[in-house]
């Protein structure tokens, strides 16, 4: 009985693992850009498309970089005429939904750039997942026109 029960358990941590690595394979990055700054500015925005494609909610719950000090969520918005940006503690993606980092609403900023990335450069963020995964996703730094006008097709 007592071995009957272990292998149970055993089957039953094998599962829930499988079932993780699932969950995290339902988020996909897509568009992930930055524009290209002056090398003497020492932060930076990223903007992309994060999709769930599963059929529970979500959370990215932190960023990292090596190439910066800092990576944070932000949101601009427009109160009483004036635009302000807040940081937020998360970013929330429900089951079958997609969410938009783009400027002039939710987006990534990145304190404390090391050496600027230049147009045509690539550089890596990580996305820490609530399930325990990390999502590596490329960014692909753009000159300015390049940024602004990718951008208005969205």
């Amino acid at each position: 009985m007592r071995q009957t029960n272990f292998w149970r358990g055993l089957a039953l941590v094998f599962i829930l693992l499988a079932a993780g690595v699932r969950a995290g394979e339902a988020i996909t990055v897509s568009d992930a850009w930055m524009r290209e700054m002056p090398p003497v500015v020492p932060n930076a925005a990223l903007y992309m498309t994060l999709t769930n494609s599963g059929a529970q909610p979500r959370r990215v719950l932190a960023l990292e970089a090596d190439w910066a000090r800092s990576l944070e969520f932000h949101e601009s918005r427009q109160v009483d005429g004036m635009w302000q940006m807040q940081a937020l503690d998360a970013l929330d993606i429900g089951p079958g939904e997609e969410q938009l980092l783009a400027p002039g609403g939710v987006h990534i900023m990145v304190f404390g750039v090391h050496s600027m990335p230049r147009a045509g450069d690539r550089v890596s963020v990580r996305l820490l997942m609530d399930q325990g995964q990390t999502l590596e996703v490329e960014i692909e730094v753009r000159a300015g026109a390049d940024a602004s006008h990718a951008h208005q097709h969205h």
